[in-house]
């Protein structure tokens, strides 16, 4: 069982970084409603979710942004209408757990300034998170992907 949580766990290394290319909030572009195919829309029908606020795009990855009072969550899908899985804005302070904490405070980013925080859920139902942190000293961005137990998935420098 070890083994194969190892293999995975490299194969998500190894090709998440290609998948997630930047593929923070901020990096999708707002688009209007009618240039989103209507499979897309079909799909995000299906999963019952509040309305849209905001529909977005990014590197074939259509987003239905839905803000909800002071929660936000961020929908995205295939071209054919595929649900890919849900980002959950979270407050790091608050919602992050020990082992999220643990991992920033021991790396080489435990200086910088966290400025997004996301709990992503994959259609499948797995969980994982995405840190966006700015440099204090140069304020670059980076991206960290972390698995619940703060194990680091992949790291991209973020600039959009």
């Amino acid at each position: 069982m070890k083994t194969l949580k190892r293999i995975v766990n490299l194969s998500l290394i190894l090709l998440l970084p290609i998948y997630i290319n930047a593929q923070t909030a901020d990096a999708f572009k707002p688009i209007k409603t009618k240039l989103v195919p209507k499979q897309v829309i079909t799909g995000f029908e299906r999963l019952d979710a509040p309305q849209v606020s905001e529909w977005r795009f990014l590197n074939d990855i259509y987003e239905a942004k839905v803000v909800q009072g002071n929660l936000t969550n961020y929908y995205q899908f295939n071209p054919e209408g595929l649900y890919l899985e849900k980002r959950a804005l979270q407050n790091w302070d608050e919602d992050a757990n020990e082992n999220l904490k643990e991992t920033i405070a021991k790396s080489y980013h435990k200086n910088s300034e966290i400025v997004e925080f996301y709990e992503a859920t994959k259609a499948d139902g797995e969980i994982y998170y995405i840190v966006q942190l700015r440099e204090k000293s140069n304020n670059q961005l980076h991206t960290l992907y972390l698995d619940s137990d703060g194990g680091l998935n992949g790291k991209e420098k973020s600039g959009y």
